[in-house]
């Protein structure tokens, strides 16, 4: 079976979808398309991942390359160390927070920039046979990448004179070898849950919506800790809990990150086309240009304008520290600002509120085209302001919006409301949902 890039990387059910044989010509044409040099290959706890790292190494090699072995890490730190070890490329093989049966692959290049859509094509397009080299590549032991990490990460944000009390919940995944000590090393006392490695995800679902984490929430509040963090599988993703037991939606933390980030400048900000209103705002009060992309596209269009600050819902890109998103180094960099202002409450006040909501529905047989027009003729006799088909399709009305587009990891299509009352956002959103499942067989 042939791979085909999806919003974010290569993924697939492992032993189905993808197994050794299309990851060994995967790489190879990864490595035809990138060409000589050293690669870096990391890999999460999920099943077949490890795996699927030794094939990748293999193959590699098998080419000629230089495979640096970084072992079990985060996704952000594959990126970090393509950027700071110079490589050529560097793989994740990763599935985010797909379930768990679910495998993956990610590529970075040497900026540790996630590769763009033309790299993608020509990859796609490569030969996928084993290339025959004069010599086998070497394999290069690379024992203290997580180190490296962690000692650039604590030089990067600022220092605090007394830490906080805080709770991680790692998922099972491996940003619970990384989050909890750099937070420690920080000078905070951390609480750990869900931070033994399982590719089961026993402690809750990869994906870290609100509905999955009533139970951490609760545990944040009863435990008397100043806040929680909370990431997916890989910990590429965020998601912050107040002393409260209040998880933030994802609209209030890529508003604060912005106002933090963007204190003093001006430039470019970019956001998804299903972010929230909320960060538009923030960045129009701050003086910045807000851009929009499509999901997984984000750090390349602000790697393109130079921009200060690119945000998707729980994922924050912070150019200062390095052109990839990193839950790992946001929650160090929001702790070290929470602590310094006394809490998050402080750094809270005067953001914009909006209510967000979302649901996911099973493929349906509409092609992408046909489920645009159907929603094109749906919403024509509505008072519509703007439509944007920057990435599936956004209509915006007067008093909020909605998004309908198709999953680039799950077979799922995938719909966003969001108003300024939750009443009003339900029921767009239940309106949005209504039309897909009664066209769903159109």
């Amino acid at each position: 079976m042939a791979l085909r890039f999806g919003t974010a990387g290569v993924r697939g059910v492992y032993g189905r979808e993808l197994g050794v044989a299309n990851i060994a010509s995967f790489c190879a044409a990864v490595s035809r398309v990138m060409g000589e040099g050293r690669y870096g290959v990391g890999y999460d706890t999920r099943r077949g991942s490890f795996v699927l790292a030794e094939v990748a190494c293999a193959a590699l090699m098998w080419g000629g390359r230089r495979a640096l072995q970084m072992g079990l890490v985060p996704t952000p730190v594959v990126a970090f160390a393509a950027h700071h070890f110079r490589l050529t490329a560097a793989l994740a093989l990763t599935a985010s927070h797909n379930p768990p049966d679910y495998v993956g692959v990610k590529v970075f290049d040497g900026e540790g920039l996630e590769v763009g859509r033309g790299i993608e094509v020509r990859i796609e397009a490569a030969p996928k046979s084993l290339p025959s080299s004069d010599g086998f590549g070497n394999p290069l032991e690379k024992r203290g990448v997580i180190e490296e990490y962690l000692g650039r990460a604590v030089r990067s944000v600022p220092a605090v004179e007394k830490g906080m009390r805080i709770l991680v919940d790692g998922n099972n995944g491996v940003g619970s070898l990384v989050t909890p000590r750099l937070l420690r090393t920080l000078g905070h006392q951390v609480v750990t849950v869900n931070c033994h490695l399982s590719w089961r995800f026993p402690g809750r679902s990869p994906e870290p919506r609100a509905e999955n984490l009533m139970e951490t929430a609760d545990l944040v509040r009863r435990v008397g800790v100043s806040i929680g963090f909370v990431h997916d599988a890989d910990a590429d993703r965020l998601v912050v809990i107040d002393g409260h037991g209040r998880i933030l939606p994802d609209s209030l933390l890529s508003a604060l990150m912005l106002r933090i980030v963007a204190q003093g400048k001006s430039g470019d900000v970019v956001v998804s086309s299903n972010s929230s209103l909320a960060v538009e705002r923030v960045a129009e009060e701050m003086g910045c240009r807000v851009v929009r992309a499509p999901l997984g596209r984000t750090s390349h269009e602000l790697y393109g304008r130079r921009g200060i600050y690119a945000t998707e819902p729980s994922k924050i890109v912070i150019p200062a520290w390095g052109p990839w998103e990193d839950g790992i180094f946001a929650a160090a960099f929001l702790a070290q600002h929470a602590c310094s202002s006394g809490g998050l409450g402080p750094l809270l006040a005067n953001i914009p509120r909006y209510s967000y909501v979302q649901t996911d529905l099973p493929q349906t047989r509409l092609s992408d085209e046909a489920l645009k027009e159907l929603v094109r003729r749906r919403y024509r006799e509505k008072d519509v302001d703007r439509v944007e088909e920057v990435d599936g399709i956004r209509i915006e009305m007067k008093d909020g919006w909605v998004m309908f587009r198709r999953s680039g990891t799950e077979p799922k299509v995938r719909i966003y409301a969001e108003a300024r009352t939750e009443s009003e956002a339900t029921r767009l959103l239940n309106e949005a949902e209504e039309l897909i499942r009664t066209n769903s067989h159109a």
